[in-house]
């Protein structure tokens, strides 16, 4: 979440000294952001759900994430309407640090996740071996019969 944050900075560095470079350097920076936040994100999401529970939960959320990119570009016409429709750079500006501020909220929600299913136990070498030799894939008949065919 600290490189959202210096995202969000460099962004609004880029939008006020009107640096084209600074603006690139500032959309690296968020692409840094969003590879190392989601995958930790999406697994302590489904961590913390049961089997049962994840594709309903799952789905839920690519339906707010669809909807959160749909009120970006609604919010922009709202900015324009207000503003007036004239695409200056003022205009264009407000719009963008509107933008970066409202990151700036979920960006501080990530500090407030905690994996509270994570046991701070060390794990025994032994039983993480019995887990890791048994199986993946059971033949059916095997399952059935007992025996291997």
């Amino acid at each position: 979440s600290c490189i959202g944050l210096v995202a969000a900075c460099l962004s609004a560095v880029a939008i006020f000294s009107r640096q084209y470079g600074t603006l690139c350097v500032a959309l690296l920076v968020w692409g840094v952001s969003w590879a190392v936040v989601n995958p930790a994100v999406d697994a302590l999401f489904a961590d913390s759900l049961s089997l049962g529970e994840r594709s309903r939960y799952f789905t839920r959320k690519a339906q707010l994430r669809q909807l959160g990119g749909a009120v970006g570009p609604a919010a922009s016409l709202v900015i324009f309407v207000v503003f007036g429709d004239q695409w200056t750079v003022r205009t264009c500006q407000v719009a963008v640090l509107i933008g970066c501020a409202l990151t700036l909220i979920p960006t501080a929600m990530l500090w407030l996740l905690r994996d509270l299913r994570a046991t701070s136990e060390p794990v025994n070498a032994r039983s993480a071996h019995a887990v890791l030799a048994q199986p993946l894939l059971v033949n059916t008949c095997q399952a059935e019969t007992g025996r291997a065919d």
